[in-house]
């Protein structure tokens, strides 16, 4: 339980389960994805991101975004 004080939880689960008993009593954010539903897929995932980014920039000095876009797209 003392490892998610530190890092940012998520738990992504199908809507029509139930989150289990043990992970609700952590510091995470259940993410519910319908079963059925494929294109509510990008909702979830942009849910998620904004998790992260909000977690980010509060431990962070900074915003977080403005570092992540490349000045330039490179190709090995």
């Amino acid at each position: 339980m003392d490892l998610f004080t530190n890092v940012c939880g998520v738990f992504i689960h199908f809507k029509d389960e139930a989150v289990p008993e043990t992970v609700r009593s952590w510091n995470v954010r259940a993410l519910p994805l319908p079963r059925s539903s494929r294109n509510s897929d990008v909702t979830v995932a942009a849910d998620l991101f904004a998790a992260v980014r909000k977690f980010l920039d509060a431990k962070g000095k900074g915003p977080v975004h403005a570092g992540c876009i490349p000045k330039a797209l490179r190709y090995a």
